[in-house]
């Protein structure tokens, strides 16, 4: 399934973090499998969700972080490229103000916090969805 979203609908690039690989569809993937198969911690909330699911040793730690940075930049981003057009780079200008509103002292240090968010994301999909289908 998520192949088939994967191909009906790409990632724009590196700043799409719903869509990329590690991103917030992967870890909708995650939680929501493990819902099914443990029939517990039922709840749309994510970052509700997530801390419960950790606690109780089903996710890995760092996918509430994870999910707070992807969240947080996906807001950002709706509002400074308005129509889901994902830009590829930004302006010096819109650099500081994403670093600023994400507490980041400079957009590297967000680019950084955006690949280890997916990054962790990521692992946690191939983890524990990606490896079903192969068995």
């Amino acid at each position: 399934m998520r192949a088939d979203i994967a191909g009906a609908k790409p990632a724009k690039g590196v700043f799409d973090v719903k869509l990329a690989p590690g991103g917030l569809v992967d870890l909708e993937f995650v939680v929501h499998f493990l819902q099914l198969r443990d029939r517990r911690a039922f709840g749309p909330d994510l970052a509700a969700t997530i801390p419960l699911m950790t606690a109780a040793g089903t996710l890995p730690e760092g996918l509430a972080a994870a999910h707070d940075r992807l969240t947080r930049f996906l807001v950002l981003l709706r509002l400074v490229a308005p129509g889901s057009s994902v830009p590829t780079a930004f302006a010096p200008a819109v650099e500081v103000m994403i670093a600023a509103a994400l507490g980041a002292t400079n957009f590297a240090a967000v680019a950084d916090d955006l690949a280890l968010a997916k990054t962790a994301v990521r692992l946690a999909f191939n983890t524990v969805v990606a490896k079903r289908n192969l068995s």
